[in-house]
């Protein structure tokens, strides 16, 4: 049960990550 939130955990927070990345890629494109 531990395992499972630890991972869900660190996937979320992969997934953040890669939003905050593809923000900051698209963000110049916007202005």
């Amino acid at each position: 049960m531990h395992d499972i939130v630890v991972k869900s955990t660190y996937g979320f927070l992969v997934i953040a990550i890669i939003a905050h990345i593809l923000v900051l890629l698209w963000k110049p494109w916007l202005q």
